[in-house]
């Protein structure tokens, strides 16, 4: 493709001879045609036909465009014969052309799941595969795997913010995933809403084609907003009594955004007294010092946190009746995941050489630096 813009100027220029017209003409047409084209085909044509369909639209041109331009060798053919292999090359194409959604299914990493049913949706917001066999689901964003089940990490998780904290009536859930923390939360008792944020519409939509996420989905305490769970909490003045964040990798791009330390001071904002954060971490240094940095007490798990102003006072009655809802041998596995590491004096020792997140100097969004700088430290 290359090429194409030195081909175009060689064969218009032996056509005239204002050369500085002519190249201007032909560079003000390819920059205008690579941004027009990038946008229609980014925010029209893949988010309303698909990238299967999008292909299909441009082959056709282009077989087109080939058919009626081209000599086809030293015989000229006449008009009705070009009509005529169009016309044929087009049916062969959409025949034999793949499906919505099984370019993505061809090149997709294998879920490892046997005669599994996937489901497939593309949006502006990204291309979403989920793959399901009984109560087994993979779940993909941009090839990415985020969520699955069963999920007892992210039961796990619920189960101790629901432990510690005062009350569990309003709750704000920041990313949906595939839904595990948002249907343990429902089955606490004394809940009366979740303030469920959720940034990309696509997972939804395709989520919606199962059984299983349409019924956690359609309960009436559940208050889906498609929106940034940052920018939800700047425009929110509501208060609640758990908040839960396992939304997103701290190494992918912008994650900061919900790992700083002013982000964890926009959650303490938001809490109830009493109330409690508990955020999933990928990264066991940055990000709990970051953490602690922000709230008076913090507790430390081996994949999560929990922080709140209030001193941590345990529910043990709550705790064990939210258990009681899972079946004997899954509540004994969900128990074995929950590892408590120290408190704040635990983050301390652990990070002591480490910086936190900022929102404008982000630590553990660059990945290969922090990798780096722990190898160091555990060579001294």
């Amino acid at each position: 493709m290359g090429a194409s813009f030195p081909l175009i100027s060689s064969l218009a220029l032996n056509k005239t001879n204002q050369e500085g017209q002519t190249i201007g003409s032909i560079l003000f047409s390819n920059i205008a045609g690579n941004v027009f084209g990038g946008i229609i085909t980014g925010f029209i044509l893949l988010s309303y036909i698909g990238t299967e369909n999008t292909l299909l639209a441009f082959t056709c041109i282009g077989i087109i465009a080939a058919i009626f331009s081209a000599r086809l060798g030293v015989v000229k053919i006449a008009l009705k014969y070009r009509i005529a292999l169009v016309l044929f090359s087009l049916f062969v194409i959409v025949i034999f052309f793949p499906g919505k959604g099984r370019i993505y299914q061809a090149i997709h990493r294998s879920p490892s799941l046997q005669d599994f049913k996937f489901y497939f949706e593309e949006g502006r917001d990204g291309v979403v595969m989920t793959y399901k066999k009984n109560n087994q689901i993979r779940n993909y964003i941009n090839g990415l795997h985020h969520g699955g089940r069963p999920g007892l990490s992210f039961i796990a998780q619920a189960v101790e913010g629901v432990h510690f904290a005062k009350k569990v009536e309003n709750v704000l859930i920041i990313g949906f995933g595939t839904g595990t923390i948002t249907e343990t939360i429902l089955k606490t008792e004394g809940l009366k809403k979740i303030i469920l944020v959720e940034l990309n519409a696509t997972l939804i939509k395709n989520l919606r084609k199962i059984a299983l996420f349409k019924n956690v989905l359609n309960d009436r305490r559940i208050e889906l907003i498609n929106d940034d769970g940052r920018r939800y909490l700047l425009r929110s003045e509501k208060k609640f009594d758990l908040v839960l964040a396992d939304p997103l990798r701290s190494t992918t791009s912008y994650s900061n955004n919900l790992y700083s330390h002013e982000f964890n001071k926009l959650v303490e904002q938001h809490l109830t007294p009493g109330g409690v954060f508990v955020v999933w971490m990928d990264e066991h240094r940055v990000i709990p010092k970051t953490i602690a940095s922000a709230f008076s007490h913090v507790r430390m798990y081996n994949f999560f946190c929990l922080a709140s102003d209030a001193s941590f006072k345990s529910n043990d009655d709550r705790r064990t009746k939210l258990l009681d809802r899972f079946p004997l041998l899954q509540r004994k596995k969900i128990v074995k995941k929950i590892i408590y590491l120290g408190d704040q004096q635990y983050i301390q020792n652990q990070s002591d050489n480490y910086s936190i997140n900022h929102d404008w100097r982000p630590v553990s969004e660059y990945f290969i630096g922090l990798k780096i700088k722990e190898k160091y430290w555990e060579l001294r």
